[in-house]
């Protein structure tokens, strides 16, 4: 039990070097996603400052709209990716089909090019030191 409260502190000083924002039970980050592990689940993501955090993905993330800065277009690689992120947002608005597998596929997508994204996550993190995602969406604009 101490080992998992440790654990718990360790974490939580992680994230405050890190710049992210987070209240007693959620955390906000903008971080790249340096990769996705379909198996697992397992998103590992690099904020502006700090070491790389470890989320995962959960039947219960929610997947938000894109967000888009005007001054990117193509052929950036991340734009195309948020532009099939939010048409498949848009079709599970419509028919509530969850699109697991497509939302999946776009994360791994987004690993290669280091896209941004905004993720929202459980501060309580599991066994394997990974943060809950509650919900995830790209960010195409440029993180300083």
């Amino acid at each position: 039990m101490m080992r998992h409260a440790l654990g718990g502190a360790f974490a939580a000083g992680l994230l405050l070097a890190s710049g992210t924002a987070f209240s007693s039970d959620q955390i906000v980050a903008e971080v790249h996603v340096l990769n996705f592990n379909v198996i697992t689940q397992e998103l590992r993501g690099q904020p502006v400052e700090g070491p790389p955090l470890l989320f995962v993905h959960t039947p219960n993330t929610a997947h938000g709209l894109s967000i888009v800065d005007t001054t990117q277009h193509p052929p950036d690689p991340c734009f195309a990716i948020a532009a099939n992120w939010n048409a498949t947002v848009f079709l599970v608005s419509i028919d509530h089909i969850p699109r697991t597998l497509t939302f999946e596929f776009l994360l791994g997508l987004m690993a290669p090019f280091q896209c941004p994204a905004q993720v929202t996550a459980s501060t309580a993190a599991q066994a394997d030191g990974a943060f809950p995602i509650l919900s995830i969406a790209p960010v195409i604009s440029v993180i300083e």
